[in-house]
């Protein structure tokens, strides 16, 4: 039922996402995705590794929830209150007039974000995941709804803001009613206590995350331009669709259930194996899938005045895979209280990034080379943190991890020789009869993969 609502999810988030783009300026996505990365920085101080600490730790009672609740209320006011004094800066950095009233009114989020955190992390350690995936889908399509009639009235840019600040408020009322947490005056420093090991180091992996999620944004924001920036993220936000759906079904399931073998790394090492190599059949599937029909998606989903996102969506779709598998890692990590190494390989990844990014600016300082980057950099950043979660961590041999990805590149390199003959035949054709055509080979694709799985599963059994 919940893979089900999240798919519906997908669609919706889709059809919104659509309708936006045609009616709306990609200048108008740019100044908004500038606020929502600033905002992203907020939020990982305001989270402070809370949220999966709460979930990891057993020995939390309702004094404590309390307490760390209180906290973020009153960590989540003095955030705000920073972010909405500092709008008129981040304005005059990017020399755009509008980022102030916009960042100033998602003020609004940054304290309810910072205020739903250990609510959220208690519906997650209780792993209620049914009841999240209908309360974020409710939560989606009113949002969404609302933002689509905002748009055709004319609100521009200010239609934009209504799912991040709503949907902020509504889910933080919802969560709330599910778990009445009493405000508390008391400081313990035994709550913190129990908590601090582990989340000081996953609030220092948060960070270096964020850098390495937002850092490319920061540059072409700065240097190309706002029209440039919507291009680019438009194109992010496409092909972060399957990897963020994959997410959402994985991780608030994984670490919730693998907390529960925190203490044995081999059964923790064998579930790895098996969704890595998993996620690397349907990522890199789908990376393949996304590139060969770039032109079709762009101009069949926002129309004609998106064209020029067509090339940094076809450089950033060959990320699709190592993403997806980079998706689960954080919950292994997590799980066998190891949020250490989770720092450490995200501090290697965040340098990796910075210096692509900045090789990219030096010597190109183009949208294209800059995806370039992104994308390079992400399978090094894969390479570098099964690395740690394998080896380091687990205790196992990295040559395991390896092979589970050798059939699933093997099988995407003989699909993209596919795509690419059917692609050759089909450049004359209806862009909806090409994509249609695609879609039906990589559905035939995925299929054939699925019950190949099933099979073997069936085999070792």
């Amino acid at each position: 039922m919940t893979q089900f609502i999240l798919h519906y999810r997908l669609i919706i988030n889709l059809i919104i996402t659509t309708i936006l783009a045609r009616l709306l300026e990609p200048n108008d996505f740019g100044v908004v995705s500038i606020a929502l990365i600033v905002i992203n920085f907020f939020a990982v101080f305001s989270d402070m590794g809370l949220a999966p600490a709460i979930i990891q730790r057993k020995d939390l009672n309702e004094q404590d929830l309390s307490i760390l609740f209180s906290f973020t209320i009153v960590l989540g006011v003095f955030m705000a209150f920073i972010f909405y004094l500092i709008a008129p800066y981040i304005s005059l950095y990017y020399d755009n007039e509008l980022l102030t009233p916009v960042c100033q009114l998602l003020a609004i989020n940054v304290f309810f974000a910072s205020a739903n955190i250990v609510p959220n992390g208690l519906i997650l350690k209780n792993k209620r995941f049914r009841f999240m995936a209908v309360r974020t889908l409710f939560v989606q399509l009113l949002c969404g709804i609302v933002s689509c009639i905002l748009a055709f009235n004319s609100a521009g840019i200010y239609s934009l803001l209504l799912t991040p600040i709503t949907s902020s408020v509504f889910i933080f009322f919802i969560n709330y009613k599910q778990h009445r947490l009493n405000f508390s005056f008391t400081i313990n420093k035994s709550t913190f206590s129990k908590i601090a090991s582990y989340s000081m180091f996953q609030l220092l992996f948060n960070i270096s995350s964020y850098v390495v999620c937002n850092l490319d944004k920061f540059i072409i924001g700065k240097r190309l331009g706002m029209s440039q920036l919507g291009f680019y993220d438009k194109s992010y936000q496409l092909i972060q669709l399957p990897i963020v759906t994959t997410a959402n079904v994985l991780i608030p399931v994984l670490h919730p259930l693998l907390s529960n073998y925190q203490h044995d790394n081999e059964k923790v090492l064998h579930y790895n194996d098996q969704i890595v190599k998993v996620l690397a059949f349907i990522g890199f599937t789908l990376s393949v899938f996304f590139y060969f029909s770039s032109r079709e998606i762009i101009i069949l989903l926002f129309g004609y005045q998106w064209i020029e996102a067509i090339p940094v969506f076809k450089i950033l779709s060959l990320s699709i895979g190592w993403q997806t598998i980079m998706s689960s890692c954080n919950a292994f990590f997590q799980a066998a209280n190891s949020t250490k190494y989770l720092f450490v390989a995200g501090i290697y990844n965040s340098i990796i990034i910075i210096i692509s990014l900045v090789v990219s600016v030096i010597f190109y300082s183009s949208v294209e080379s800059l995806a370039w980057a992104w994308v390079i950099s992400r399978i090094l950043n894969l390479i570098n943190t099964y690395w740690f979660l394998n080896v380091k961590v687990l205790k196992g041999k990295y040559s395991c991890f390896i092979k589970q990805l050798y059939k699933p590149i093997l099988s995407s390199i003989f699909i993209s020789i596919i795509l690419c003959v059917l692609d050759m035949y089909t450049s004359n054709y209806r862009l909806i009869i090409s994509f249609l055509l695609k879609s039906l080979l990589i559905l035939l694709f995925i299929i054939i993969i699925y019950f190949n799985l099933h099979k073997n599963e069936a085999i070792n059994e």
